[in-house]
């Protein structure tokens, strides 16, 4: 009931009506959006299977990160992972999808390792694949454990300069900074929390805090698990401005 108008003529038209809601299209794909595709998907269709399994699980509905461990030793590794495994971690996705990507692309006979909570044993917590001759397989997906982060700070601010609302965009520009550079596995690196914190204009920073428990006093960088990730609530970053 909304188009009624003819924008281009057409010889032998009179009118135009349509009778269902229309469906919109998606917009032109960005630059941006064109090169994290391709960083996403160049290993497609890669001979080496590692990075064929990495292109695979990213492209998964949902994933926004995937790291894929390899241990292709005889011998238990310094992390925990047994011999000739590879462990995959994921942030996002639906696990039983994730789980039939990494069967699809799997070497024969190497074990999707998955980390285990000390009052279970393999194949216990793994997701079972029946393969086409009926056969279960068991594969391991892990999800990066979260350490919460928190952060206070103490800002002199420019009268007239710093913004209303600049609390608000020290705590956007925080995680945004956080998210586009920090992931699994990544330690936080204290000195660089001051960039994204400088890039809002009108004040200078007297204290700058961090910690993993709230009213952080610490000023040195926060260690991440291999298999960890870090978690930043915004009610977790506390401003005093003076």
């Amino acid at each position: 009931n909304t188009i009624t108008a003819i924008a281009t003529p057409v010889l032998g038209w009179d009118s135009v009506y349509n009778y269902t809601a229309a469906t919109g299209g998606s917009g032109t794909e960005s630059d941006d959006e064109l090169r994290i595709r391709f960083r996403d998907t160049k290993y497609e269709r890669a001979s080496n299977i590692l990075e064929a399994l990495y292109s695979a699980l990213i492209s998964v509905e949902g994933v926004t990160e995937v790291v894929i461990y390899e241990n292709d030793t005889d011998t238990t590794d310094s992390d925990g992972r047994p011999p000739h495994c590879f462990m995959p971690i994921v942030v996002g996705g639906d696990t039983a999808t994730l789980a039939k990507t990494i069967w699809e692309n799997k070497p024969l006979g190497i074990l999707s390792y998955q980390i285990q909570a000390p009052a279970t044993s393999y194949p216990t917590g793994y997701t079972t694949i029946y393969d086409s001759q009926g056969f279960p397989h068991f594969i391991g997906l892990n999800r990066p454990v979260p350490t919460a982060l928190y952060i206070s700070m103490s800002l002199l601010k420019t009268t007239g300069v710093y913004p209303a609302d600049g609390d608000a965009q020290v705590k956007q520009a925080l995680l945004d900074y956080l998210e586009e550079n920090f992931g699994i596995g990544d330690d936080i690196i204290y000195s660089r929390l001051y960039t994204p914190i400088n890039s809002i204009v009108g004040h200078q920073v007297n204290a700058l805090t961090i910690g993993i428990a709230p009213s952080p006093s610490g000023t040195s960088n926060i260690v991440i698990p291999f298999n960890g990730i870090y978690t930043l609530d915004p009610a977790n970053i506390i401003i005093t401005t003076v």
